[in-house]
């Protein structure tokens, strides 16, 4: 019998202090349970929007592995925003769940630990994410995945190999450098590639932005005759680079297109009108002209 009271009394006992705690609190158990949700997903501040998860920021004294949960209080994660996870330069992994559809620009701007980011097949749409991931190594683009704004990997220069997975629509990759799907424009070669030369494919037309920018261990490119069109900074900052062989015409590369590549000393350059300040910040010493060369700008 005494037992038995005993029970009572600490039972009702436990009562009295819930009940206290919503009394005198105006929170509750409530407030309780909503702490306890908001400690789960505590390095990530959210925003719900027509009942769907947007990451907005990342907790930058986060450090070592992360992964984004797929649901928050049982709604999706669907998108990561603009420069969320900016400046997060303790992280080494990010591993995003198979609900996320996009990736907003700049996502990971600066995660300069970061060695791995794994995207999963459910990913449609790709911003600028990636700038200056210092140490990211290889990345796979998923199979429906399109990118919206360029350049995409400028500053990643550990990057060794870029992967797309082989049902992709819209793009393909040779040897770990980033095509689109019919291999007519060159989207990037990876920075950090240990390869010391590279002859850009025949067929190729385009050369993306910063596509070769910050390529350190290249000390040679060709391009070849199929070149129509090289947008701006496309060589910038190759530091190893010291020969260049120009195929095309000459005249498609906008000035600057070899800026501060400090080690050019010679270039060949088969037909058409040499831009001004082409291969400034280079130090040049020879350059080779075809019959085709027609005029001859200011270096």
């Amino acid at each position: 019998m005494k037992r038995k009271l005993k029970r009572a009394l600490s039972l009702l006992l436990c009562m009295i202090m819930v009940f206290g705690a919503v009394a005198a609190g105006g929170e509750g158990i409530g407030a309780i349970l909503d702490g306890m949700k908001t400690n789960a997903y505590s390095i990530f501040t959210h925003e719900v929007i027509n009942g769907k998860v947007k990451i907005v920021r990342c907790d930058t004294a986060a450090s070592g592995a992360v992964t984004v949960p797929a649901s928050i209080d049982g709604k999706p994660v669907v998108s990561i925003g603009d420069r969320a996870f900016e400046g997060c330069d303790g992280l080494t992994k990010i591993t995003i769940p198979d609900v996320v559809k996009y990736l907003g620009d700049h996502a990971f701007y600066g995660c300069t630990k970061v060695t791995s980011i794994e995207l999963p097949d459910s990913v449609r749409f790709i911003g600028a994410a990636f700038d200056d991931c210092r140490s990211l190594t290889s990345i796979t683009i998923p199979r429906d995945a399109k990118f919206n704004t360029f350049p995409i990997f400028r500053g990643c220069t550990a990057l060794k190999n870029i992967n797309v997975d082989s049902a992709s629509k819209n793009y393909t990759s040779e040897n770990g450098v980033l095509f689109n799907k019919s291999k007519t424009k060159l989207m990037q070669y990876p920075a950090g590639k240990a390869d010391s030369s590279y002859t850009i494919p025949s067929g190729v037309t385009e050369i993306d932005y910063y596509s070769f920018a910050n390529c350190s261990n290249l000390n040679s490119i060709n391009i070849p005759s199929s070149v129509t069109s090289i947008l701006s900074w496309a060589f910038s900052n190759c530091s190893g680079l010291t020969s260049v062989n120009i195929l095309c015409d000459v005249g498609l590369l906008p000035e600057g297109a070899f800026a501060d590549c400090a080690n050019l000393t010679e270039a060949t350059v088969a037909a058409g009108s040499i831009p001004a300040r082409l291969f400034e910040g280079s130090a040049l010493a020879s350059l080779n002209m075809g019959e085709g060369v027609t005029e001859i700008g200011s270096r």
